[in-house]
């Protein structure tokens, strides 16, 4: 029967010329209307899942689901206030609509669909050690979102649950075998982590077992710390497990129960034999976080276990590499003791460290019982300060990309590994894959920009379902450090007015994407201290705001300061310049606003054309590129704000400034050959200057904005550590801008300065004021 699908699929592969292709438009007949939703009146949520599936130290809990329902495809989100968002498409991927479901305790843990009902893991925090606490809940809904019922566990040595992992779910008969994680009461003064293992009889819903406890793994299964946990039920019912251990064991561990899942008994009634292999043994002392690995899927076949996973160098540089490679590991499943397994490990990228590239996480999708899909992405990475692998920046083009492979039971591959198209957002994302009918399905998005269901069909074809979001639907959780604050009408404020947190509100709007945020839905603001408004011309003033989290609608830490500053008069345009890269603008633009750039040929008299557009900077050079070497231009920029309707405010245009063409930068072709006699140089002058400023003209600086982004933030501090530890060079931060301690040179006094700025505490140095600095 495996050489039967294996050589059909490569027949089908061979005779397809599309196979990782270009992707395609959709083309998929309606089906079916996917049922009744109660529509969230213009409202969704949607956090970046982009490469999810990767973590550096250890794992977190999966947030977003693919289910296929009736006639199209249901996408789902957890959030940590006992809600999930069900959404709903059609056959189409066109949006249906979508509902907000009571899921249960406010911490997210896992979904699982299974005989026809939805069941939803949730938990709750018991810092205090409370055996009476309700710390883990499972609750039954129907596909209509009904509840059927709910049981739960209490205490359970548990006072954060799914910390530093994940929930995987496995059925078999009436019962669902949950792995999952915790941190425990306190052991000496800590409070670890370790992997938990819950029995739950879903026809009649309730719990029937449970461990929670230390042990060893040869007797329940127990590691410690478990970063990441798979669970999957072999054709003989015995239930299997895949951890990432960082200390008992420190390895990738493979292994099983002898009892079969329906029968299983791990905690009330003594322990069971449960049998372990490694898959790769992780180099370093025992506890230590940093592994240089991460496991990411574990799927069975007739005759083998499969896992995925991804691994940097395992030698003395593991806290340091980032070189990850992916592997598929095969063990035999037939062999009466785990322990005594052979386990083959093949890699399918050759990253070296010098490459400064690396391989995510995969993800292992069981299409059949011997078929099945590896995926993973290919980016640039580095290591920050923290020793965490980073994506240096993953961006739609070639240098970023999906990489997959069909292989059989046995782990032969029956594709080549192909690459997905790059530059359309195809990416695996912490979306897991699943199988409907013919074609694989997962949802990928960067919170903003892409935001897509991509389809794969047997044959390796892709097609991207993108715009999935009607006009007008507000998209939650919001960035508030993507937020613009600004005073509604600053010549509106009565003179001597003292902006306090009760008339906020009052005088001071925020917005989103040009949308006003409403106060105690999306955020939460607060003044630092008050602040006192006058009336004075040409002065900058700055209002230190608190944009504090509400559960869902954002995400910063709850005290983030952010800087305003403002003028009473217009935005300015200071100066411009040219060079080969075109005219340079130098202006100054308050915090929370922008400015339009507006040019038109010198002596015309025709209108301004709008050429360009700076968002939310407090200082910044815009470049026209598009100015033509052999005219002169006068430019103006108009300033604009928000209006409590979220409508644009311009304010009037700038000083106009001109500036003239420049001799000597008209493209030139080189001679094709050398000139056979020397040139004479001209007897005249030029009649314009041919030189270009040697030096762009003073700006003035943001106090404390090292890593000149315009905001003070916790980055700047960091560029500043970077700096000191010769991790970047002078070009790479504002020296001037960095100095916020008076003492002349940049010291880690700096850095510290900056985070206690930070933190509210003030030391009455001049972070967050502008001024001029020196030549």
């Amino acid at each position: 029967m495996k050489k039967r699908l294996t050589a059909l699929l490569c027949c089908i592969l061979a005779a397809c010329t599309v196979f990782g292709g270009a992707a395609v438009a959709s083309s998929s007949a309606a089906g079916d209307p996917v049922p009744a939703a109660e529509t969230v009146a213009g409202e969704t949520r949607l956090k970046s899942n982009l490469n999810g599936n990767s973590y550096n130290r250890y794992n977190t809990v999966v947030r977003n689901y693919l289910v296929p329902v009736d006639g199209g495809c249901m996408r789902l989100y957890g959030s940590d206030d006992g809600t999930l968002l069900a959404e709903y498409y059609d056959d189409d991927f066109r949006f249906v609509g979508n509902r907000i479901v009571e899921a249960g305790l406010p911490l997210f843990g896992g979904f699982y669909e299974y005989n026809g009902c939805y069941y939803v893991l949730t938990g709750d925090e018991n810092p205090d050690e409370d055996d009476s606490r309700e710390v883990f809940r499972i609750t039954c809904f129907d596909k209509d979102w009904q509840e059927q019922g709910y049981d739960a566990i209490y205490g359970a040595n548990t006072t954060l649950p799914f910390s530093a992992g994940r929930a995987s779910f496995a059925g078999y008969g009436d019962v669902i075998v949950i792995r999952t994680c915790h941190r425990v009461y306190e052991i000496d003064g800590v409070n670890h982590q370790m992997n938990m293992t819950i029995v739950f009889d879903a026809k009649r819903c309730i719990v029937k077992d449970y461990f929670c406890d230390i042990a060893s793994i040869k007797s329940a299964g127990y590691l410690a710390h478990s970063f990441n946990q798979f669970v999957s039920i072999d054709t003989n019912g015995r239930v299997v497990c895949l951890d990432h251990g960082d200390a008992h064991p420190r390895e990738a561990a493979l292994g099983r129960f002898t009892t079969a899942a329906d029968s299983l008994v791990i905690h009330k009634s003594g322990y069971q034999t449960y049998q372990y292999t490694p898959i790769i043994s992780y180099y370093g002392e025992l506890g230590d976080n940093k592994t240089a690995a991460m496991v990411g899927g574990l799927a069975i076949s007739p005759t083998s276990y499969l896992t995925v996973g991804t691994a940097a160098g395992q030698d003395e540089n593991y806290r340091t590499n980032v070189g990850f490679n992916a592997y598929l590991s095969v063990t035999p499943k037939n062999i009466p003791d785990l322990k005594d397994a052979e386990t083959k490990i093949t890699y399918l990228s050759s990253f070296s460290e010098e490459d400064g590239r690396y391989a995510s996480n995969p993800h292992l999708v069981r299409i059949s019982s011997d078929l099945f899909l590896v995926m993973w992405n290919e980016l640039p990475a580095a290591r920050n300060l923290y020793g965490y692998v980073v994506d240096v920046q993953i961006k739609l083009d070639d240098t970023c990309v999906m990489k997959y492979v069909f292989v059989d039971g046995d782990g032969e591959p029956v594709s080549e590994i192909r690459t997905a198209p790059a530059g359309q957002g195809i990416f695996i994302s912490e979306c897991e894959p699943v199988v409907d009918r013919d074609r694989i399905l997962w949802h990928v998005t960067d919170g903003g920009a892409i935001n897509a269901i991509i389809e794969m069909d047997l044959t390796g074809k892709i097609t991207v379902h993108d715009h999935l979001l009607p006009e007008g639907i507000v998209v939650y959780p919001i960035d508030l450090s993507r937020a613009t604050v600004s005073l509604r009408s600053f010549d509106k404020i009565p003179e001597d007015t003292q902006i306090t947190e009760e008339n906020l509100d009052d005088y001071v709007v925020v917005c989103y994407r040009g949308r006003p945020l409403q106060r105690g839905k999306d955020y939460r603001l607060a003044a630092v201290n008050p602040i006192q408004i006058t009336a004075s011309q040409g002065t900058i003033k700055r209002i230190a705001l608190k944009l504090s989290t509400v559960p869902n609608y954002s995400y910063l830490p709850l005290s983030y300061t952010y800087n305003w500053a403002a003028t009473d008069n217009n935005l300015v345009l200071n100066s411009v310049y040219r060079d080969t890269d075109g005219v340079h603008l130098n202006a100054v633009a308050r915090r929370g606003a922008g400015y339009h750039v507006y040019r038109k040929e010198l002596g015309s008299t025709g209108d301004y054309e709008k050429i360009g557009t700076v968002s939310d900077k407090l200082t910044d050079y815009y470049i026209d590129r598009t100015a033509s070497r052999g005219k002169a231009y006068t430019y103006v920029i108009r300033e604009y704000t928000f209006d409590q309707n979220g409508a644009e405010v311009l304010s009037p245009a700038s000083t106009a400034r001109t500036v003239q063409a420049v001799a000597g930068y008209e493209p030139t072709e080189p001679p094709t050959d050398p000139p056979t006699q020397p040139t004479e140089p001209s007897t005249n002058p030029p009649t314009q200057p041919t030189e270009p400023p040697t030096e762009p003209p003073l700006r003035p600086v943001l106090s404390g904005d090292a890593d000149r982004d315009g905001a003070i933030t916790i980055l700047d501090a960091t560029a500043i550590q970077r700096y000191l530890a010769g991790l970047c060079t002078e070009d790479q931060i504002d020296t001037a801008a960095a100095e916020v301690d008076g003492d002349g040179g940049v010291t880690i006094l700096d850095a510290t300065m900056i985070q206690r700025y930070l933190a509210g505490l003030f030391t009455g140095c001049r972070i967050g004021e502008l001024f001029w600095p020196a030549r």
